[in-house]
């Protein structure tokens, strides 16, 4: 971990970078969030002391996430602290942010809020929103985690797209010059390719719950080119669960390097 990055301000940006932009997924795929936005123009803005933040704009049931700080923001969420982002998305502690924008729009705030919920809810449900979170969080690890800085030192360049064809789910990584950018969608081309059999199985692997070696002999999960790409990347967004409070199956490791 650097110097001028503490575990909070870590798990903060993975939370703004990462775990946010689900929301974008979720309005695809949630019944639930998809009632509760339709119709709904707003955007909400997180400032976050120190780190920048992000926001979210809600129009046409659609929902697009910044990440960075939106002045036009109809809604501003001040957050004096890393630990105060943390605990308002892990749900532990005091995390009351104060609204410097929009304070009486009591019922945009209480919406949102129940956005989140959902978020919070269906995030395992889902492996179109696990994924997003998966490759969301390779930026801000390997900027700012000194295991992924070192895991990644090594690693070749390319592009990995990891996806489940039979229900045309994928997303795409690229690794180049010690940077690393991600989008949704098929990979206009690729050095290695990770390809589950099911939305099932994709769901165990990015839960941490797949037996990799049966799954390849299997055949519910194919690795093909560039090895050594796709494992780095998988260790790295591993790292993701040191920072981030998973509601199925493992909890947050603390950051001594879990």
């Amino acid at each position: 971990m650097s110097a001028h990055e503490s575990h909070d301000d870590i798990a903060a940006r993975l939370y703004l970078q990462a775990v946010l932009p689900a929301m974008e997924e979720l309005a695809r795929v949630s019944p639930r969030a998809q009632t509760l936005i339709a119709g709904w123009d707003c955007s909400v803005e997180f400032a976050v002391a120190g780190l920048g933040g992000a926001a979210v704009t809600f129009k046409d049931g659609m929902v697009s996430v910044l990440r960075e700080r939106c002045r036009e923001a109809v809604i501003s969420l001040w957050f004096a602290s890393s630990r105060q982002v943390v605990n308002q998305f892990a749900g532990g502690g005091f995390s009351l942010p104060l609204p410097r924008r929009g304070i009486l729009r009591l019922a945009s705030l209480w919406r949102f809020h129940r956005v989140g919920k959902i978020l919070e809810e269906e995030l395992e449900q889902h492996p179109r929103l696990l994924l997003s979170v998966a490759l969301g969080s390779l930026g801000p690890l390997i900027e700012h985690d000194a295991k992924a800085r070192e895991l990644m030192r090594d690693c070749p360049a390319g592009v990995a797209e990891f996806g489940v064809p039979t229900s045309g789910l994928f997303g795409w990584v690229e690794w180049r010059n010690g940077e690393v950018r991600w989008g949704r969608g098929r990979a206009a081309a690729a050095e290695v390719m990770v390809h589950f059999r099911d939305e099932q199985i994709a769901l165990a692997a990015l839960r941490g719950e797949l037996d990799e070696w049966a799954a390849i002999g299997a055949g519910d999960l194919v690795v093909r080119g560039l090895v050594p790409l796709a494992e780095a990347l998988g260790v790295v967004m591993e790292r993701a669960e040191c920072y981030v409070v998973r509601r199925a199956g493992k909890k947050t490791r603390m950051a001594d390097g879990g």
